[in-house]
C-alpha cells in the first residue's frame, strides 16, 4: 500500500482544488496535480494527506479511490483523485521535501500503523 502527501493550502470552506461529490459524503476529488516521478496509480487503496506546509501535520486524511488523468488551470498534464475522507491524528509529513515546482513528497510506503490497521 502506497501514500502521498501534498501542500494544498486551507480556505474558508475546506481545502483549494478539493472538491466534494455531490450524493456522495465524504467524498471528494481533488485535482490537479502533477507527479513524474513515479506511477500515481500505485496510490489506488493507499491514502492521500494534504498538508498546509511539510512542518505542519496533516489537515486532511483520506484513501485514494480512483486516480484519472487531468490537466492544470494552466494546461499542465497531471492527475486528479477521488478520494473517501478517513479520520487520522496528526499524520506527518513523508517523502521528499516539496519544493516551488514540486508539491508532494512523491509516492511513500503506508507503513504507519493506523494505515496498517486500516487496509
Amino acid at each position: 500500500m502506497k501514500a502521498i502527501h501534498l501542500i494544498c493550502h486551507p480556505t474558508t470552506f475546506g481545502w483549494q482544488d478539493l472538491h466534494p461529490l455531490a450524493g456522495r459524503p465524504g467524498v471528494y476529488i481533488s485535482k490537479c496535480w502533477i507527479i513524474r516521478e513515479s506511477d500515481p496509480n500505485e496510490l489506488v487503496g493507499g491514502y492521500l494527506y494534504l498538508h498546509e506546509t511539510s512542518y505542519k501535520a496533516a489537515g486532511f486524511a483520506s484513501r485514494v479511490l480512483s486516480v484519472e488523468a487531468s490537466f492544470t488551470k494552466s494546461g499542465l498534464p497531471g492527475y486528479a483523485f477521488t478520494v473517501q475522507r478517513v479520520m487520522q491524528k496528526s499524520q506527518r509529513w513523508r517523502g521528499k521535501t516539496p519544493s516551488q515546482s514540486r508539491h508532494h513528497g512523491g509516492i511513500v510506503d503506508a507503513c504507519f500503523p493506523e494505515e496498517r490497521e486500516a487496509a
